[in-house]
């Protein structure tokens, strides 16, 4: 479970993250372009490739 700043919650289970369920590569990201993520998308940000919709 995470939780954003604003109260937003996302739940992920095992299988969507484990590298013996999936070949997916889920990322945690603190940085874009080399810099770090301004106050509106960071300080962390989840970057889940192929998601129809980003949250």
């Amino acid at each position: 479970m995470v939780e954003a700043s604003d109260g937003y919650r996302a739940l992920f289970a095992l299988p969507e993250l484990d590298p013996s369920f999936t070949d997916r590569v889920i990322l945690l990201a603190d940085r874009r372009a080399g810099k770090p993520l301004d106050d509106r998308q960071g300080p962390l940000r989840i970057v889940a490739p192929g998601e129809k919709r980003p949250s």
